[in-house]
């Protein structure tokens, strides 16, 4: 805005999917730029970390879902990139919604984390 450009390469169109129109549009006519908390306030980022640490806050968080079972973090992923221009359920959301509740549901890794839970120790993956 204030160069004479804008949030081309589909920027504009991915804030306004993730803000309410009229913050958007402030937003993007403006050009203002916006503080690290305001950023987490709107949710335009997950955390954000004290000066220094963004490195070992984001290893943090990538070591935790590494040790998710990878079946389980794939499908989740799908259905949220599947779903995301969905704004009501439609029947092909439920369907794929079912087939991969099916998929994990059958997966040795589902079977896995039930037995490690009642054993009371860390689950051993093995993307099966």
């Amino acid at each position: 805005m204030t160069r004479g450009l804008f949030a081309a390469g589909g920027g504009a169109s991915r804030i306004a999917q993730q803000l309410p129109q009229k913050v958007a549009l402030q937003l993007l006519l403006s050009g203002e730029p916006i503080s690290a908390g305001t950023a987490e306030s709107w949710g335009l980022v997950n955390k954000v970390a004290p000066s220094g640490t963004h490195v070992e806050v984001a290893m943090n968080l990538a070591r935790g879902i590494a040790g998710n079972a990878l079946l389980a973090v794939q499908a989740s992923k799908r259905l949220v990139y599947e779903n995301v221009n969905q704004s009501v359920w439609n029947d092909e959301s439920w369907v794929n919604i079912d087939a991969t509740v099916a998929e994990i549901f059958d997966s040795k890794d589902a079977g896995e984390g039930a037995r490690a839970f009642v054993e009371k120790r860390q689950p051993v993956w093995q993307a099966r």
